[in-house]
């Protein structure tokens, strides 16, 4: 159900979402994931593909399964998988002006890292319009949906709402209520904080 008012937050999902999935990163990624269980495990390519699925299968990523198993560190699988090109991503005047629009705070919730979000909001040319990226990495590694990313999720942005509303009590401006929360594409994400 739509909400009855303008959200107070706004959740954007980022690969395949704020940018088409015709510019094929994650094709490019899919292959470095393949590459690093490849070198890591000193299995062919063929192997490795059967891996890289059965992990994403049995544990929501490849990365989890490879930290899991093998005791892979997970910054230096998400620095190598995430050494693509971003030329395929360009600028979005169109975004642009639908996030200008949107009233609101506006939160990136990826599976992916800061530094590839970045990367990609540069490209697109809308980083300006987001307040916070929420990334796996502050999700404890753990995938999408994994039910407690969101619970972490919502805190984080409660926390930061709390300091806001504190910081407007300072000044003596108005106070905001309970956030309303709207999800582009992101999962089973909470209505309401």
């Amino acid at each position: 159900m739509p909400p009855q008012h303008d959200p107070d937050v706004w959740l954007f999902d980022l690969d395949n979402t704020l940018y088409p999935a015709r510019c094929n990163l994650f094709a490019q990624i899919d292959v470095r994931i393949g590459r690093y269980i490849s070198d890591w495990l000193k299995v062919d390519a063929e192997e490795a593909r059967r891996v890289q699925k059965q992990y994403w299968r049995d544990h929501g990523t490849s990365m989890r399964g490879m930290m899991t198993l093998h005791g892979v560190d997970p910054r230096h699988y998400l620095d190598y998988v995430h050494d693509i090109d971003y030329s395929p991503v360009a600028a979005n005047p169109a975004l642009e002006t639908s996030l200008a629009a949107l009233p609101g705070r506006k939160i990136i919730f990826t599976a992916g890292d800061v530094p590839h979000a970045e990367k990609v909001m540069e490209r697109l040319g809308v980083a300006h319009h987001f307040e916070a990226i929420f990334d796996i990495v502050a999700g404890d590694y753990w995938p999408k949906p994994h039910q407690a990313i969101y619970d972490k999720l919502v805190r984080e942005a409660r926390r930061r709402s709390d300091a806001r509303r504190l910081r407007r009590r300072h000044r003596g401006q108005p106070q905001a209520g309970a956030a309303t929360w709207a999800c582009a594409r992101c999962g089973s994400a909470p209505t309401r904080a």
